[in-house]
């Protein structure tokens, strides 16, 4: 399993790695570019966190769902037809 994590806000990188620190987050954070709301409507981004679960052909099972609902859709996507 693969975790992307992407800011989609502009914030001063120090912070961003302060919170990774504070956090204990061992995969890598990125961040948006300058027009960071531009690129969440191109990316079809309704709100934060914005979840998207992929299969490993990279195909998108499930987006748009909250954290409770992570193992379930998991679930489901481990019972989908391949």
């Amino acid at each position: 399993m693969y975790v992307v994590c992407i800011q989609a806000s502009r914030l001063p990188k120090k912070v961003l790695s302060d919170f990774r620190r504070k956090e204990r987050i061992s995969f890598p954070i990125g961040m948006v570019g300058e027009n960071s709301v531009e690129t969440r409507q191109k990316w079809a981004v309704r709100s934060l966190p914005w979840l998207i679960l992929t299969d490993r052909n990279h195909i998108v099972t499930a987006e748009g769902f909250s954290l409770v609902e992570l193992g379930e859709k998991i679930k489901e996507a481990g019972n989908a037809k391949q």
